[in-house]
């Protein structure tokens, strides 16, 4: 098992990872349309780090955007190169001029990009005030991750031993008591908690302890992620567009189908969750209706007004139909493919729904304390007569 610095940074490899695949297909876009039309008279088009730099004819000034590394951000702010008369671009100064086979060569604190983008150049001291600092908060401490995972580790082992004996339970209830809607109740109210365990322990291990690593994946990128640094841009040109075209193909493909599958998996869990908590409160107010049914309608005991057919449709059916209604609306609005399903404000139905089972239940709670004063205060003839009304 992983502690949650591992979980961290398996989180953020995997958003890395999927930056990276961003910034190749980005290049190769930028490299295919860069056929060269002048090889003689301009400067022939380049890829920098999230950054295409088209064919521009000798002596004149290529104006464009800023990088922006995320494709859901928009540059607000322009940037320059001016192409030399010997054939490549110069970053702003002739004393930085670089050879037009530049790949691989790292250049830092680029005069085109420093100069006038704000996002690309050092923060002065006021600027840098207004920037939280998080490693002085408690929150994000060491001992802190440490507890927490210690925490998490806890609820995986009492999870387990909770679906264990639940399971154990079931199968003593199915073998040697008589089968009774009473019983089916009871079996049905712990295969509640049992899914909800399993569901725990499922989430544990599949998102949390087992995330994948993404070191060994990092082999199949380019020379492109090497060495990652602030201010730090890689050059590619036309010869290089095949080299990426590969590693694109042999790894960015595959770690999309794996997006998808991880998608699919994070949104079908919360599915899952709401389901079982709501099937529990259900099935916990079938436990408190049939007591009152059984003091209310007696012949409940025999199959001629068996309401166990009425007590699955409130236990699973019920809880399915809020959370159906629940999965289309968060899959035809955007928000809930981008949180996977959670924390949104639709969530708020669930609340009214176990608020209900609740005051149901509160209103169980009275009616079977009423019933037994009543059976307290009953004259002692009645009370052995063997009414049912008042057993």
């Amino acid at each position: 098992m992983g502690s949650l610095i591992e979980i961290a940074n398996d989180q953020m490899n995997r958003t890395v990872a999927k930056s990276l695949c961003i910034v190749l297909k980005q290049g190769i876009n930028c490299l295919s349309s860069g056929l060269r039309l002048n090889p003689d008279t301009s400067c022939p088009t380049i890829f920098e780090f999230s950054h295409c730099w088209t064919e521009t004819p000798y002596g004149e000034r290529l104006e464009t955007d800023c990088p922006v590394l995320s494709p859901f951000l928009q540059s607000y702010e322009t940037t320059y190169r001016d192409c030399s008369p010997t054939g490549y671009f110069l970053n702003g100064t002739a004393d930085s001029e670089r050879p037009a086979g530049w790949h691989g060569i790292r250049e830092t604190h680029d005069n085109y990009l420093t100069q006038n983008c704000s996002g690309y150049r050092e923060l002065n001291d006021d600027e840098y005030d207004d920037y939280p600092d998080y490693s002085s908060d408690e929150t994000y401490s060491l001992e802190n991750l440490r507890l927490l995972t210690l925490i998490l580790k806890l609820l995986l082992i009492f999870s387990c031993l909770s679906f264990i004996c639940i399971l154990l339970s079931l199968l003593l209830m199915s073998t040697f008591l008589r089968k009774c809607t009473r019983v089916y109740i009871h079996m049905n109210l712990l295969f509640a908690f049992m899914f909800r365990s399993f569901l725990f322990i499922w989430s544990q291990v599949t998102f949390i302890w087992k995330t994948p690593r993404m070191e060994d994946k990092y082999n199949y990128l380019p020379s492109l992620i090497d060495d990652l640094a602030p201010y730090e841009y890689h050059k590619f040109e036309q010869e290089d567009l095949s080299q990426m075209e590969e590693h694109y193909d042999n790894y960015c493909v595959a770690h999309m189908n794996n997006e998808k599958t991880f998608l699919f998996l994070c949104q079908l869990y919360p599915i899952l969750q709401n389901y079982s908590v709501l099937a529990c409160f259900g099935w916990l107010t079938c436990e408190g209706l049939y007591l009152v049914l059984l003091q209310k309608l007696p012949c409940i005991l025999f199959k001629k007004c068996n309401p166990m057919h009425w007590f699955i449709l409130l236990g699973w059916g019920f809880p399915g139909a809020v959370v159906g209604l629940w999965s289309y609306v968060m899959y035809t609005r955007p928000e809930g493919n981008l949180q996977c399903f959670s924390e949104t404000q639709y969530d708020k139905i669930f609340n009214y729904v176990i608020n209900s089972f609740v005051f149901t239940g509160l209103i169980i709670f009275i009616i079977l304390i009423v019933d037994i004063i009543k059976k307290l205060r009953a004259p002692k003839h009645i009370a052995g007569s063997g009414n049912f009304t008042i057993r």
